[in-house]
């Protein structure tokens, strides 16, 4: 009886699906032929071949040549394949199916292009005519054949290499099995039944069962892998096990693994059930269980792997793992007791807490560690608990060494199978103990702070986003608020008292504290009476027992009179500064003066008093004299100094002021002064000063405009006066506006550092005139009504009736007091010097310069040496990098005790210059000064 044809035993439809299945997820079609070029498995057959190529007999021929040189060459083939490109232009890729040795079928791939072969179209075309063929419909068919790459061939090649093992193996087996044509019926029916029960058992699997063959290709995927892994079987089917499924770390173990596997069907993990962890299609990864079993088809090692998910387990175990751990670990003694009070088992703290062993505590009772129960004590307790399922008691343990331990014990009531058992959770509380003793200590020091101290403390809780309400508070509340502490409780929310200037601030300060956060702030508050206090306030913030809770603790402080005593220093601060800025302006600017100054005046001496240019030069110089003033009355408002006085007259100096104030206003100002008026000893800036005060005082009294009335009169006052002055002549001057008045309360103060009623004042102005008044050896007085106005009255000492210190009229223009003596002038500015020089020159002095204190000193010692001394010298006050007038002074006198020595500079505030005898100096020259003041100097 002859054998049948191997591939008529297997289950073609079951082919067809597969490679149908394969088409569909790569488009590359397929086909198996019998060795005489008939068509066993066909899929996705091209038109240009089907309706067109095997058609026409001539194209058919070609096709037949092409059939009958790839099985003539399929001997010759490389890794398993062939391809070929037939004479109608379409490649094909053939695999020969060999069965006990002999070839059987072939198994075609194609038609199709490789995408880096260019395609003829109109090779197609012309062959399209040639045939006879429909040539629209033929290119059509033409575009219609797929264009892969060659990896994706190879892909392919692999894959079917896969399933013509698999062929040649299963029809080696069938080939085999047809050999026993009696037992045919019963293994076919034992193969279905095997194949049923198989596909059943492995669809019904909850484990993934995946098949490998002897390359690590997968050749089987139940829906279980499907479902566990991700891929579906198409996607996995032909594809390497490893690169699909196992993370990187696992390749070279792999690789070397699978080359044994290979040829021998063992490996490290065959036969075995291995804990790994494998990656889903999402790339995510999770620890697998795997079973694998090696077998043998074909003569080729094939491996079946079941695979279980154990992602659920290995977290139970870790869970399990953890528990363990955290209850072997825990801080707190955990003890298992039986009906009996036996301890059935105890975790490691409970050991350490009490001194012993597991195994010691094992064979205890509960009576042997607690001395305060008794066998009948614990039978009350189990029942009680029992019944109450939870109880919690305070006790004592007694420890391996004898010493008692305070303990909290929770006791909770468990019932496991037929088995019942407490769980005792204990906890030392020897800290706590210690703690609320401490607590009770320091409870009794709060209440003594409380009483003695001047702040009061406070609890305020928050809850969310609710602002925060007070919940206690504790020492004088009242009296820095006004308010007792049951009112503030009702007001409920602190911020009812804080001033609304603060407000804000200070609400959200309070919203931006955190747990754990420290703060110190300060605001002000609206006590009960109205009264603004200043509070600092320091807290502290920490969580509530309820979520979202926060509660602040904290101290408040009244410290409104520290508020009051560092806005004072910072005013002071500010004025320091402002008079150190004042100082060096004022030298900096009366040298441009001096400059300025002196040669006008220079410059008048040389022109007739009719010449147009007298009256313009003498109007600039009184504008120099009068920028002079200024610059000194900054220095006198912001550092004080002693005057340097001089005798003035009082008209004129009233007259500027009254000129300066009132421009621009609707105050009329009037003057009464008697023709006789003596002049006053006084430091013409600083008096300026003080007129300047009262006056824009007095004009703000008077908003709707008025008239301010200024009268002087001479007085001669006695001992004993009521103004507290010593007797002689003094010069009233009163300054009468007609006002508002000022309130008896305010009078007082009138005088007091910054003590102001005009808003955005700074309380400075009546104080400054006041002191300068004083520094004049004079007094002041204030006359008030309300409604009706206010007159402030100056009483200063007065000169020689009608004298004033304007030397103009005996210095005339060619005036030459000068008899050829030396001069000496030491300066650091070289336009002082030039200005000195030629002023002393036309006045017939002989002048030497110099700018540094050192160089004077030479000069000075080398004209006493030859004979012929400076009769006078002029000296700087203050020379940058070297001696300054004083400095020199104090070395020309030590050669020369007897040299005439005038002291020179911008800073008039310098205690050298208002007490200049006191430094070696007979005279002094204030900067700026013009020609006469220079000739005055040196006449005395």
């Amino acid at each position: 009886m002859q054998n049948p044809n191997p591939l008529q035993l297997f289950d073609i439809e079951q082919i067809q699906r597969l490679l149908e299945a394969h088409f569909t997820l790569t488009g590359i079609l397929s086909a198996i032929l019998d060795t005489e070029g008939n068509i066993i498995v066909a899929v996705g057959w091209q038109d240009i071949c089907s309706r067109f190529h095997r058609t026409d007999p001539a194209s058919r021929a070609c096709c037949h040549e092409s059939d009958t040189f790839i099985n003539s060459h399929l001997h010759e083939c490389k890794e398993g394949f062939l391809e070929y490109k037939c004479k109608n232009g379409l490649w094909d890729v053939a695999l020969p199916i060999i069965i006990g040795g002999k070839h059987l079928a072939t198994f075609f791939t194609g038609q199709f292009f490789y995408e880096d072969d260019t395609v003829d179209r109109e090779w197609f075309h012309r062959k399209a005519e040639q045939h006879g063929f429909d040539v629209t419909e033929y290119l059509a068919a033409l575009d219609r054949v797929p264009v892969f790459s060659r990896a994706q061939i190879k892909a392919a090649v692999a894959y079917y290499q896969s399933l013509v093992t698999l062929i040649a193996d299963a029809g080696m087996t069938n080939l085999q099995l047809a050999q026993d044509m009696q037992e045919r019926s019963r293994m076919e029916e034992s193969l279905r039944e095997s194949e049923a029960t198989l596909r059943t058992i492995t669809s019904a699997a909850r484990d993934a069962i995946i098949m490998i063959d002897n390359r690590g290709k997968i050749s089987f995927w139940n829906p279980a892998a499907e479902q566990m892994l991700g891929w579906q079987a198409p996607e996995a089917l032909g594809t390497d096990l490893h690169l699909l499924l196992a993370p990187d770390s696992y390749h070279t173990e792999y690789h070397r693994g699978m080359d044994l596997f290979s040829s021998t069907g063992r490996g490290e993990a065959v036969g075995k059930t291995i804990e790994l962890r494998a990656r889903r299609k999402d790339t995510t990864e999770f620890p697998i269980e795997l079973s694998l079993s090696a077998v043998q088809l074909g003569g080729h090692w094939h491996a079946v792997g079941i695979i279980r998910d154990i992602s659920r387990r290995k977290a139970n175990e870790e869970k399990l793992s953890l528990t363990s751990f955290m209850v072997d670990n825990i801080s707190d003694g955990i003890e298992w007791i039986s009906p009996e009070g036996r301890f059935l088992d105890v975790n490691e703290a409970c050991c350490r807490s009490l001194g012993y062993s597991r195994d010691e505590m094992l064979a205890l009772s509960v009576s042997d560690i607690d001395p305060t129960l008794t066998g009948t004590d614990w039978s009350r307790i189990w029942e009680r608990i029992k019944r109450e399922r939870e109880r919690r008691i305070e006790s004592l343990h007694k420890t391996r060494d004898g010493r008692l331990i305070p303990m909290d014990i929770n006791y909770n009531f468990f019932r496991y199978g037929e088995t019942e058992y407490l769980c005792a959770i204990c906890r030392d509380i020897s800290e706590r103990k210690e703690a609320e003793q401490a607590l009770q200590a320091s409870e009794d020091r709060y209440r003594i702070f409380t009483a003695i101290s001047s702040d009061y403390v406070f609890k305020c809780t928050r809850q969310g986003n609710e602002p925060y309400r007070i919940q206690w508070m504790a020492g004088p509340v009242k009296a820095i608020t006004g308010y007792a502490e049951d009112e503030i409780f009702t007001m409920g929310c602190w911020k009812n008292i804080v001033h609304p200037d603060d407000a804000q601030r200070i609400t959200t300060h309070l919203t931006q504290f955190s747990a754990g956060q420290k703060s110190t702030v300060q605001y002000r508050i609206v006590t009960k009476s109205g009264e603004v206090r200043w509070i600092r306030e320091s807290s502290f913030c920490e969580a509530g027992k309820s979520p979202g809770e926060l509660v602040l603790y904290g101290t408040s402080k009244d410290v409104t009179e520290q508020e009051i005593l560092r806005d004072q220093l910072l005013k002071n601060q500010k004025l320091e500064s402002l008079g150190v800025l004042a100082g060096g302006i004022a030298h900096d600017f009366n040298n441009i003066l001096t400059g300025v100054m002196g040669n006008i005046s220079f410059a008048r001496m040389f022109l007739d008093t009719a010449h147009r240019a007298s009256r313009p030069l003498e109007a600039a110089e009184k504008a120099s004299k009068r920028a002079a003033e200024l610059a000194q009355q900054l220095l006198t408002f912001a550092k004080g100094g002693a005057p340097l006085k001089k005798s003035i007259m009082v008209r004129p100096l009233v007259e500027e002021c009254l000129s300066l104030v009132l421009r621009g206003t609707n105050v009329l100002g009037v003057m009464e002064f008697p023709e006789d008026l003596q002049a006053i000893e006084a430091d013409e800036g600083q008096l300026g000063q003080v007129f300047n005060n009262i006056l824009i005082n007095a004009v703000q009294a008077m908003p709707g405009g008025g008239t301010i009335t200024i009268r002087a009169e001479n007085r001669s006052l006695d001992s004993g006066n009521s103004l507290g002055l010593p007797d002689g002549r003094y010069v009233q001057i009163s300054f009468s506006d007609e006002g508002c008045g000022i309130k008896d309360e305010d009078l007082a103060k009138v005088f007091d550092p910054y003590y102001t009623t005009k808003t955005g004042g700074t309380g400075l102005g009546l104080t400054s005139a006041h002191s300068i008044i004083s520094r004049h050896g004079g007094s002041v007085d204030v006359q008030t009504r309300i409604g009706e106005g206010t007159t402030f009255s100056f009483y200063l000492p007065s000169s020689e009736p009608g004298f004033a210190d304007d030397l103009r009229d005996h210095i005339g223009r060619d005036a030459t007091a000068g008899t050829g003596d030396n001069i000496l002038v030491l300066d650091d500015e070289e336009m002082i010097r030039d200005l000195a020089t030629e002023m002393l020159e036309h006045l017939g002095y002989r002048v030497t310069t110099c700018s540094r204190g050192e160089e004077a000193v030479a000069l000075y010692r080398a004209a006493c040496e030859t004979g012929n001394p400076y009769s006078a010298v002029i000296l700087d006050l203050t020379i940058p990098g070297s001696m300054g007038g004083k400095e020199t002074a104090q070395s020309i006198l030590m050669t020369d005790p007897h040299a005439r020595l005038i002291v020179s500079s911008g800073y008039a505030n310098d205690p050298v210059m208002a007490d200049f005898r006191k430094y070696g100096f007979q005279a002094m020259l204030v900067k700026p000064y013009s020609s006469a003041e220079i000739a005055r100097v040196l006449a005395y």
